[in-house]
């Protein structure tokens, strides 16, 4: 059965822009993307997006890694299987990670945290239609939307290789969030991990 790790690492905010920021190259993959101006959380932006994260100093990134077993990799082979599988694992993890950063950010005061991929709270999102978000207090924007380079942070700062499937489950996923502060938070990956079983 699937189990999961948590990595976590605090930084300061301008060494993610140093290195892994990319706005324009992001949104070229973003506009290829079904969500790309349908969903609330996703690009284009009205707001000037770039000025987003600029009274928040200070980033814990946290990696949670779904790993499977060599059996579900055999089971689950196949574009069909693999791609039923994976939403019936990897989505509740992240579900269940996007409430646990609604959470460090009630336990830590003046946190914004950035969410995996894009918002699924609603079947249907409002932006379709035009009107705004039914869920402001919950939509959370992800890191690859505001232009970071996932690959590279995951390589950089925590010594991961983004897998993805082709065909047939990976070894695992990884998903990479973060809670911005306005102060340096250090934040165990127990702590997190303690929040996935409760």
């Amino acid at each position: 059965m699937a189990s999961i790790d948590v990595y976590t690492r605090s930084i300061e905010m301008k060494d993610l822009y140093k290195d892994n920021y990319n706005p324009e190259r992001f949104l070229s993959y973003c506009k290829k993307c079904r969500n790309f101006n349908r969903l609330h959380s996703c690009p284009p932006f009205d707001e000037d997006i770039g000025s987003y994260l600029d009274d928040y100093p200070y980033i814990t990134l946290i990696a949670v890694q779904l790993f499977y077993t060599e059996d579900e990799i055999e089971k689950y082979s196949g574009e069909d299987a693999c791609m039923e599988y994976t939403k019936e694992t990897l989505t509740p993890v992240s579900n269940q990670l996007r409430e646990i950063l609604l959470k460090l950010e009630n336990i830590y005061p003046n946190t914004l945290s950035l969410s995996s991929g894009g918002c699924n709270i609603c079947p249907d999102c409002n932006r379709i239609e035009g009107k705004p978000c039914r869920y402001p207090d919950k939509m959370r924007i992800s890191p690859e939307a505001l232009g970071f380079d996932m690959m590279g942070i995951l390589k950089e700062y925590f010594n991961i290789d983004l897998q993805w499937s082709k065909g047939s489950l990976p070894k695992y996923y990884t998903l990479i969030v973060g809670l911005c502060s306005m102060e340096t938070l250090e934040i165990a990956s127990d702590e997190i991990a303690q929040l996935f079983h409760n």
